[in-house]
């Protein structure tokens, strides 16, 4: 773990990232398939993004 300084590590990777917050009445399953979708939807979007996932039409709130 580094707790101060600089990393080591003298190279640059790309990170693509989805993230979504809970919401009233998700359960497990339903809160990881938004963050999922919203990874997937970062991936498609091209390199060093992070996507939020959005609650579909289906979903109640």
């Amino acid at each position: 773990m580094l707790t101060s300084g600089t990393c080591p590590i003298e190279r640059q990777e790309p990170l693509e990232d989805g993230v979504a917050g809970y919401a009233r009445g998700d359960d497990p399953a339903t809160l990881v398939s938004r963050a999922d979708a919203a990874l997937y939807a970062a991936k498609a979007a091209g390199r060093n993004r992070v996507e939020r996932g959005h609650r579909g039409p289906q979903e109640p709130g």
